[in-house]
């Protein structure tokens, strides 16, 4: 099955079609957000919240082959906000190599061998002194089996930049944790489970119910306004004419009415 059939299907309100496109680029994601904050579970939080919203907002997209660079672009803007929103420097994430001893190990996942929390602190703070394209490039590429054109796709790259931003990423990399993070990057990627929660998380309604929906309150809400217009209007031209054709009734039957002569000639005037 083709994206475009994918996303297709996903507009008509397939969460399994959708699943299909969480699946395949969930590790791009994860890795995008991973890069910017240090935090793999913060990291995974963030992906989800951006698939969440390419689904609500999937009807809005005009061109269905943008959907990656798109997808991406959500990506970003929500680790901006996340980072901005906390006040905190990512520098600061990382503990110092001199008191990472001292951390408690995390709990293992259901799926996944536990990684501690002395090895995520290390291996953030051998990344963060890396730029962000070149580290982009190193996450992607160790969690996608080592593929330079899976990185390649993901970041919009030809082979040959990946490889560069990869050769490049490798010897900024301190030689002594370079095994390490390879290792822990290879085991921290996102799980089927990540997934099966996207989905369970999305709203009932399909994109494009949720946008003809939208679409039809706005309608009704125009219409009840042009008619509320329509009525302001008749009533503005026909008020004066009414009161005028009153008033005559009135004066014609106090004429009819008037007793004496004199008071029928005043009546007139």
């Amino acid at each position: 099955t083709s994206e475009t059939e994918l996303l297709q299907a996903s507009l008509a309100g397939s969460n399994e079609a959708f699943g299909t496109i969480v699946h395949r680029y969930q590790s791009l994601i994860c890795g995008i957000t991973y890069s910017a904050t240090g935090d793999f579970g913060r990291s995974q939080e963030l992906a989800q919240e951006t698939f969440i919203r390419a689904w609500k907002g999937l009807s809005q997209l005009k061109d269905l082959d943008k959907f990656r660079i798109w997808l991406c672009v959500i990506a970003r803007n929500l680790v901006k906000r996340s980072l901005k929103s906390k006040r905190k420097d990512i520098i600061g994430v990382a503990q110092s190599l001199e008191s990472v001893a001292a951390v408690e190990m995390s709990e293992p996942g259901p799926s996944e061998v536990a990684i501690s929390k002395e090895q995520e602190a290390i291996v953030w703070r051998a990344l963060q002194g890396i730029p962000q394209k070149y580290r982009e490039a190193m996450v992607l590429f160790y969690r996608e089996q080592q593929s330079v054109k899976q990185v390649a796709t993901g970041l919009g790259l030809s082979a040959d930049v990946a490889r560069q931003r990869l050769s490049r990423g490798r010897k900024l990399l301190k030689a002594e944790v370079a095994t390490l993070v390879e290792d822990v990057l290879g085991r921290t990627g996102p799980k089927k489970a990540f997934a099966i929660a996207v989905i369970a998380a999305l709203p009932a309604l399909a994109p494009q119910a949720a946008s003809a929906a939208i679409m039809s309150v706005a309608a009704k809400g125009s219409v009840a306004a042009k008619s509320a217009a329509a009525l302001g209007f008749v009533g503005a031209v026909l008020g004066p004419l009414l009161g005028l054709l009153g008033s005559i009734i009135g004066i014609r039957a106090s004429i009819i009415n008037t007793k004496s002569p004199r008071e029928h000639e005043f009546m007139k005037k």
